[in-house]
């Protein structure tokens, strides 16, 4: 006996079925703030689906150049004062920890 739902009929003719795509599944472990942090990201930039932040979609934004990631500079770096004298002492300094010795910075600059 055939069914007769009407919803099943357009099945049928293939309507109404996902597309295929030929995308690969990957998978990747991070922090909950992380995850927070990239669907906010995702929201920014209108990457939703189902009215909810698509992390997959951002990285295919990402992927095909719509999206360009700049690095940010680095938030804990200790800018030394603007001598030379200065950041030869540190060097020194850093070298003498390692070592155990220091050595010497000073370059011939007559060349």
């Amino acid at each position: 006996m055939p069914n007769y739902n009407p919803k099943t009929e357009q099945l049928a003719l293939g309507r109404g079925k996902r597309q295929k795509l030929d995308h690969e599944t990957i998978s990747m472990r991070v922090s909950p703030t992380t995850r927070q942090s990239l669907e906010s990201i995702a929201i920014n930039y209108n990457c939703l689906y189902g009215g909810k932040p698509q992390i997959s979609g951002l990285l295919e934004r990402i992927a095909m150049g719509d999206l360009l990631i700049v690095p940010a500079p680095p938030t804990n770096i200790v800018v030394p004062h603007n001598s030379d004298e200065t950041l030869k002492e540190s060097a020194k300094q850093r070298t003498s920890l390692k070592y155990g010795s220091t050595l010497n910075f000073e370059a011939d600059t007559t060349t």
